[in-house]
Parts: structure tokens; sequence; C-alpha cells
């Protein structure tokens, strides 16, 4: 078994450039290491330079097979006499993140990676609302912002166009049929429950709100009709609006949209009122899973691994049933925990590397001793947090464990106790296991 260590920063890349035509001894010895593989490209600087191409390159799961592929070329071209049989390990987990593994119901459909045609159709939305004027829109839509990291392709199952989800469903919409063993064409499987994207809506900021908690929902609920009527008497939206008493959904381009207005005012009305628990829910639901969700997706940005070992750390949460014990915003703090804070090792390179670390991390969540608590230095801007703010949050999160607020805690700087996402689950029977 060989293992490798990679740099994340150059392990992935489809195409590595050797050196430039001028040099002859270098580009000779590019040569003779990688022999056919090599040839001379022209890039659009100008530049020629002796290239290797690796064709699994493309965008999603599969660029992680390239270090792989390297390995296992170079194994074989240098060592062919001793060498019988080469195949990198760990590349089963690839169709798994794809999304394409066959069910009961027929082979799954080609799924674009990484959520891209979501994340347009979320872009698209949100013109659409930002655009609206005065006359059918009182208060200007500023921003619509998702509360989940699965538009951003780091849901356990990556998002697929529902061929009925779509302002006219009658439209060919699914992909094309593919011949069974029989010969016979198999149609592609379509999924029977269609999840909501939650997303919420930042209105432009206004002084002319009621004052009653009941009243200002039902003016949230007239401005819902509003955008349903923007969006259903408009052709050029693609979309099909129904609106709710606290919430409006909307069908466009394969994706269901659940869309609700944040107004902090409702939730400083509710806390005057003394319904607290109401607040928080509210607050939890719509501000801070908007905010959680940004940090995450920065920092998937900053790991390149990060993003489908969240994948994969959700999709043994859900084999081991254990969904309800741990919620996706815990699941994704623990991973990022492992990116962030891997001393003494580097971050994981791959996703297997990262969901071992993670299993590995686990292990260690004592809820009877100090390992049931974690401080984890997220944060959307990249800042690092200060030894003040780190020692507050240890202090606030052990107080919580001991007041048994949580038998998990997550300490963030935005949640210095490290209960909002495990005050609930799991349980320490359920953390124990």
């Amino acid at each position: 078994v060989v293992g490798l260590l990679v740099r994340p920063e150059n392990a992935w890349r489809k195409v590595d450039k050797g050196p430039p035509a001028e040099d002859s001894a270098g580009g000779k010895a590019f040569r003779e290491f990688w022999g056919d593989k090599s040839e001379l490209r022209r890039f659009k600087d100008g530049s020629i330079t002796e290239t290797v191409v690796w064709t699994q390159g493309d965008s999603g799961p599969s660029r992680f097979a390239i270090s792989g592929t390297v390995a296992e070329f170079s194994l074989k071209r240098h060592l062919p006499s001793t060498l019988l049989r080469a195949a990198p390990c760990g590349t089963g987990l690839t169709p798994l993140l794809q999304g394409k593994v066959d069910g009961a119901y027929g082979p799954a459909a080609e799924i674009p990676a990484g959520g891209r045609d979501a994340f347009q159709a979320l872009e698209g939305l949100t013109k659409f609302l930002v655009d609206l004027d005065a006359d059918t829109l009182p208060l200007r839509v500023m921003s619509l912002q998702p509360t989940t990291t699965a538009l951003r392709g780091l849901g356990a199952a990556p998002l697929c166009p529902h061929s009925l989800a779509f302002r006219d469903p009658s439209l060919p919409r699914a992909g094309k049929n593919r011949k069974g063993a029989d010969g016979k064409k198999v149609g592609t499987r379509v999924c029977l429950c269609l999840p909501a994207i939650d997303a919420i809506v930042n209105l432009q900021d206004s002084g002319k709100w009621p004052e009653d908690i009941e009243a200002m929902r039902q003016l949230s609920a007239a401005v819902y009709l509003r955008m349903a009527d923007a969006f259903n008497g408009s052709k050029g939206s693609g979309a099909k609006a129904i609106a709710g008493k606290d919430h409006l959904q909307v069908l466009t381009h394969g994706f269901a949209f659940r869309l609700r207005i944040w107004n902090d005012r409702e939730v400083r009305l509710l806390r005057a009122l003394g319904r607290q628990p109401e607040a928080t829910i509210i607050e939890r639901n719509a501000f801070h899973k908007a905010q959680h969700a940004a940090s995450v997706v920065a920092t998937a940005q900053r790991f390149p691994a990060l993003g489908e070992t969240v994948r994969l750390a959700k999709r043994w949460a859900g084999s081991q049933r254990l969904s309800s014990a741990l919620s996706d915003e815990a699941l994704e703090l623990l991973v990022a925990h492992c990116f962030l804070s891997p001393l003494p090792s580097a971050p994981p390179g791959t996703p297997l590397a990262g969901l071992a670390r993670f299993l590995s991390l686990l292990t260690t969540l004592d809820p009877a001793g100090l390992g049931g608590g974690l401080v984890i230095d997220i944060s959307p801007d990249g800042e690092p947090m200060s030894d003040a703010l780190y020692r507050e949050c240890q202090d606030l999160a052990e107080s919580a464990r001991a007041t048994n607020k949580a038998a998990l805690t997550l300490a963030t700087p935005t949640d210095k106790a490290g209960t909002r996402w495990t005050s609930d689950a799991p349980s320490r029977v359920a953390l124990r296991r």
C-alpha cells in the first residue's frame, strides 16, 4: 500500500504545466518521466510548455481521483516489470457523492455537480424580486439568503432538478432514456418527494411596521401575496408561486424554494411579550441558519476537501440512524473543526481522509468528561478568535454542559455557549453511542 500526502492547492489540477519549450533539458526530462502523456501546448497567455492533462478533472467529486490516477500512471510506467496491478483506493465513494447509485425506481438521472443549477435558480429569483418596482411591492427586496449549505453542494444528496417543478410541468424535462440489460428503454428515476430549499428575504428597512405581532404577520402575508402575483403574472419570471400565511413557495427551473421574510422586529416583539421559546426558534431558523451557512461555505472555499467530507459525514450519519441526533449544522461544525484545528496533523487533503478524521473526532466526544465540547474558530470573514474570546467560549460551554443544557457543545464566535444546534439533540445516550 502506497500512501500519498497531497497538497490540496496542487493535487486536483486537471492540467499540469511542465518546462517551457525553450528549456530543452527540462523538457526532455519531463517527457522521459511522463512518456506519451506529455505534449506541447500553447495557452491563452502565449506561453508554450510541456503539459500533462488528466481527463478525470471534471468539476465535482471526481476531481479527487486525480492524485490516485497520477500515482497509478507513474508506478505502471516506471515499474512495469515488477508491478502486476495498481489501483487507487477510496474511489468507491465517488459514485455515492455524484448521486449515480441506481435504486429501486430505476437508474439515477445525471446530476450537475455542486448544486450549480439550484444556485443559479436562486440568483434568478433574487434578480426578479430585487427589480420589482414600488407599485408592485411597497418595500424593496434587498437580497435573498439561503439558510442551507446544500445550495453550495454540501448536502447529503446532490440537488437534482425535478421534472414537475417547472412553471409548465408538461414540458419534457426528464433526462434521456437508457437501455437496460434486456435492450428495452428504461426511464430515469424521478424522486417521489421534492425537498424545499429555504431562504430568507431581506426587505428594505422601514419604520412603518406595526407594533402588534399579529398585525405584523398579516402584513407579511400580504407581501407574500404581492410577490406571488408578480411571479405568476410575469411570463419572464419562469416561476410559479403559491403564497402561504408565513412563507412563499416558488417552483422554478426544477427546484422548490420556500421564502420567508426576516424581520428582527418580530423577534423583539415576541421577547417583549414573554414568548422567548418562539422568538428563539424563529431567530435560529432564519437569521442564525443563514449566518451559519455563510460561515461554512466560506470555510469550504479555503479547504477543497471540506465540502465532500461534509456530504460523506451526513451520509454516514443517515446510515447509522443518527440524523435525528446530529443536525446538519452540528455535523458541519464537527467536520469544519477537523480542518480548522487539525494539529498535530495537517488539514485533510481528500474527502476520505476527512471522513476518517471526522470519525476519529467522534470517538473523543465523551459527555461524561471534558470531551463533550469543542470551540470551533469559524466565521464568514475568516478572522481568528482572540485568546480572551476563546477562553470565554470554553467557560460558557462548560457551564452549559454542567447545567445539562446540552450534552454536546459546539462553541463558535457567534454562539459562545455552543448550544444553538445541540440543545435538543444529541442526548447523552446518543453521544455515548
